[in-house]
């Protein structure tokens, strides 16, 4: 065993990147919002059974893949879902939402995208 060996560990949920990792925890708080708004209020969404399905499907998968996203942290697995989750979660909001509210939705989306597949290539890219 190495010097390696040695080292110690830092504790679970240690942050070797806080500026990171603060932008990281800002898109999830933004994403646990962004999965409630549509059971909230239904105004600027199309009213067709198939939008009403698809954003009551997405609001759970979102809510679902940011919990298991803030419980694993930085595991790639994880990211990579909540990604998947977050691009239909888009789909369904470009489709679905209409005027400011799909500017807005589709935008908030785009961002929270952005930030977590940033995490992915700061985090996953050694792996």
């Amino acid at each position: 065993m190495g010097l390696e060996g040695n080292k110690p560990k830092p504790p679970a949920g240690a942050l070797s990147a806080p500026f990171g990792m603060r932008r990281f925890a800002a898109t999830l708080c933004l994403t646990l919002a962004l999965a409630a708004l549509p059971g909230l209020s239904r105004a600027g969404y199309l009213d067709t059974p198939v939008c009403r399905a698809h954003l009551d499907k997405i609001e759970i998968q979102l809510s679902q893949t940011a919990t298991t996203l803030e419980r694993a942290g930085n595991e790639c697995t994880a990211m990579h879902g909540h990604v998947r989750v977050m691009l239909a979660a888009r789909n369904v909001y470009s489709r679905c939402a209409t005027g400011d509210e799909r500017l807005h939705q589709v935008g908030l989306m785009d961002g929270s995208i952005h930030e977590v597949a940033d995490r992915i290539s700061a985090t996953c890219a050694s792996q």
